[in-house]
């Protein structure tokens, strides 16, 4: 098995993930990691080394289908239920929004011990592993004088007990342009998904992007 020609198969495909796209991780990056743990098979792997699209996605469906398997999926993002309670709504609910001349900035009045994932659009993504999120810690999710800063974003938190991801789209309303800030949680028993707009007032967020 050749790792370099698999790498170089998955950089230049762009195959979708049904619950797991850019969402809490690098998709590609992931794959890799759990080539060389033994997750996913070496027949699934192996032919990623043909650097097709359709085997790429073959990946992707397996990663999908693992971390999905046995929780209940929820989406309530277009209802005005709220679907998100406990340790990740309080969470979610300390959000704190700071905007000034180049930056807009969040940060969590309640403290978290989390892997953040930040996706910056067409590709563009970091990682920090095992932080320590405090009241003081300020995340940079959209920087005024980055390319392509009125497009896309998302950040995420992996932690013990709870993921959670926030996540600008296209606000499925017809409208080209018009965008929704959605919220992920993943845990063991669900996969849940829901509008942020009814935890926080997105539109320091939101306002301006087009997806």
């Amino acid at each position: 098995m050749n790792i370099s020609k698999i790498i170089q198969g998955l950089r230049y495909n762009y195959p979708k993930s049904n619950h797991f796209n850019d969402t809490f991780f690098n998709m590609k990056g992931y794959i890799v990691e759990k080539i060389l743990d033994g997750t996913i098979p070496e027949n699934i792997a192996k032919n990623l080394e043909k650097g097709e699209n359709a085997q790429v996605q073959a990946a992707f469906n397996f990663i999908d289908k693992q971390l999905i398997k046995g929780r209940e999926k929820i989406d309530l993002s277009f209802e005005t239920e709220k679907a998100i309670n406990g340790d990740s709504e309080e969470f979610l609910s300390s959000i704190l929004i700071n905007e000034d001349a180049s930056d807009i900035k969040i940060s969590f009045k309640k403290p978290l011990k989390a892997d953040v994932y930040q996706y910056f659009g067409r590709g563009s993504s970091t990682e920090i592993k095992g932080m320590d999120i405090t009241p003081s810690t300020e995340f940079s999710i959209r920087r005024k004088f980055n390319s392509y800063w009125e497009e896309g974003f998302g950040i995420a938190f992996r932690s013990e007990n709870f993921w959670l991801a926030l996540k600008a789209e296209a606000s499925g309303e017809g409208i080209k342009g018009m965008a929704m800030l959605k919220v992920i949680v993943y845990s063991d028993s669900s996969y849940i998904v829901d509008d942020a707009a009814k935890y926080f007032d997105v539109t320091p967020l939101i306002k301006g992007l087009s997806v």
